[in-house]
């Protein structure tokens, strides 16, 4: 069995010091292929040079593609990043790409056990198709709302985390989300996020990122709370990515809620101290890290 399928983008991220490898579905699974999961991508590239690139880079990482198809129109995804002083990144995302017409493959779903996916594929009608498809095979869902500009259409969103077990998001995205509902968004704290579970009902864990705060977890009624830990902060490309794998592979491993967002804020504030979304990051060395910050 395939234990996570991540659906969604593939492609270049285009940062100042060079194109790398990204999309937030990847960056999920490739860290959960080097903690010792067997993780697969939903997605397509283009007939391209960078989808060539994007199988050579794959390969050195020993990342199974058979997920990811070819398309024969769109070019692989490229994403220009801009990153601000503090290395916080803004995005311009080229379209169409090949992962906007994502195909359904009947038998990776049928193998997968926990599906991954993001908001971002969601703006093209045929990967939107290909998801619904996967939403019904697949038994655990998992959404990482991602809202990038101009790709935001809630009505398209919202039904789909009705339907799903797990919503992150940061807190951006939740007062987004407020205002989309007309509802008053508060500045810190966990009132926003007793708010928005009342809304999503059936969803058992609800995770919000909140930058420099730390992040919050709701489960069974109650909210949990995490602050960062300290590192000297390269970029913040793919820091929540990290965060959602570190939370699947914490839950994976049976933690408690409290374990589950230290070591998903761990894996966060570790990748953010490297160039890229996926640097080479194992178990132990995370493990190590946790061991130099106990919790006070």
């Amino acid at each position: 069995m395939i234990q996570f399928l991540c659906f969604g983008e593939v492609l270049f991220d285009g940062l100042p010091a060079g194109p790398v490898p990204g999309g937030a579905p990847l960056n999920v699974a490739l860290h959960l292929h080097q903690w010792g999961y067997r993780t697969h991508v939903a997605s397509a590239v283009g007939q391209d040079a960078n989808a060539s690139a994007m199988r050579s880079f794959l390969a050195e990482r020993d990342f199974p593609i058979m997920g990811i198809a070819d398309h024969a129109q769109w070019p692989t995804g490229w994403v220009d990043v801009t990153l601000d002083e503090k290395g916080s990144p803004s995005y311009e995302i080229c379209a169409p790409a090949a992962w906007d017409g994502i195909p359904f493959q009947a038998g990776l779903a049928a193998a997968s056990e926990v599906l991954v996916f993001g908001s971002l594929a969601l703006r093209n009608a045929s990967s939107r198709a290909a998801l619904e498809q996967y939403i019904r095979a697949i038994p655990r869902r998992v959404l990482d709302i991602n809202l990038r500009a101009p790709f935001v259409d809630w009505t398209v969103i919202e039904p789909l985390m009705k339907r799903v077990e797990v919503i992150k998001l940061n807190r951006d995205e939740l007062h987004e989300w407020l205002a989309f509902k007309g509802l008053e968004a508060s500045v810190e704290g966990a009132e926003d996020l007793n708010c928005f579970a009342e809304h999503f009902s059936q969803a058992e864990h609800i995770i919000v990122t909140d930058g420099a705060k730390g992040a919050y977890l709701l489960a069974a009624g109650k909210v949990w709370h995490h602050p960062i830990f300290s590192v000297e902060v390269v970029d913040t490309v793919g820091s929540g990515d990290a965060f959602l794998a570190g939370y699947l592979h914490a839950q994976a491993q049976g933690m408690s809620v409290m374990d589950t967002l230290r070591w998903a804020s761990a894996a966060a504030c570790r990748v953010s101290g490297f160039r890229g979304a996926t640097p080479l990051l194992d178990v132990q060395l995370l493990q190590e890290f946790l061991t130099q910050h106990p919790p006070k």
